[in-house]
């Protein structure tokens, strides 16, 4: 799957691309040794007024799974991209749904009636219900888009309709990451794997397909070397 993304073989309408990047970019940590470098991209996490969600040191990630459902706890179930489970020896587990976009909206907005509908607060809603009927002590839900800055509207809706409706205060646990972060970890954690071969060929490889997505990361401009200043101006009379 990731060669012939790669060289463009695959026929993929604009429905599937988000899915297939969450796929191909994002599936290179559930095989990377204890999922290096995931928990690093979870804390770059800020909220909507950008504080950030920082996930204790104790913490480390046990699984990571793709398009799970969940229930929301209202009888409706729904489907989220990744489901991180991180577990600590003191703290129990800390559960975080990543909502992966792509040049796309969120697949449903608030309402002014009725139950929660917007689809970051639905998620909201499904890790509540499972930390409570099953495991976890905290929870976090990470919008993942390829905005330059933090999409506050789209974040300060969902909170509105979750507050409004059912009374929650969740700014602490709604969070968002610019894909030029996961495309910045991918760079990190390549140099850790120079004794294995295979490791790095599948993290160039992700890295490679956020590229040919647009998605890069920007570490500033190289230095020049020293400039000959006479060669590029002088003073006319």
């Amino acid at each position: 799957m990731y060669l012939a993304q790669l060289h463009h073989k695959l026929a993929v309408g604009a429905d599937h691309q988000e899915d297939l990047l969450t796929s191909n970019a994002l599936g290179v940590w559930r095989y990377l040794p204890n999922y290096r470098g995931l928990k690093e991209l979870l804390n770059t996490a800020v909220t909507e007024s950008g504080e950030p969600i920082a996930i204790p040191n104790s913490y480390e990630v046990v699984s990571v799974d793709f398009w799970p459902a969940l229930e929301v706890g209202d009888g409706r179930s729904i489907e989220t991209d990744v489901l991180v489970t991180l577990e600590s020896p003191n703290e129990g587990r800390w559960l975080v749904i990543v909502e992966v976009k792509y040049k796309s909206p969120k697949s449903s907005d608030p309402t002014n009636r009725g139950p929660v509908e917007d689809q970051l607060g639905k998620q909201l809603l499904a890790l509540r219900f499972l930390r409570d009927t099953s495991t976890g002590d905290r929870y976090s839900v990470i919008y993942l888009t390829e905005h330059s800055s933090v999409p506050r509207r789209e974040i300060i809706e969902s909170l509105t309709e979750l507050s409004t409706k059912i009374g929650i205060d969740a700014s602490l646990d709604l969070g968002w990451i610019p894909w030029a972060f996961a495309a910045r970890e991918l760079d990190a954690v390549y140099g850790e794997f120079s004794d294995a071969p295979w490791l790095q060929n599948l993290v160039s490889d992700s890295s490679r397909i956020l590229s040919q997505s647009g998605i890069r990361w920007f570490d500033g401009i190289k230095p020049f070397g020293r400039l000959n200043i006479q060669n590029y101006w002088s003073f006319c009379k």
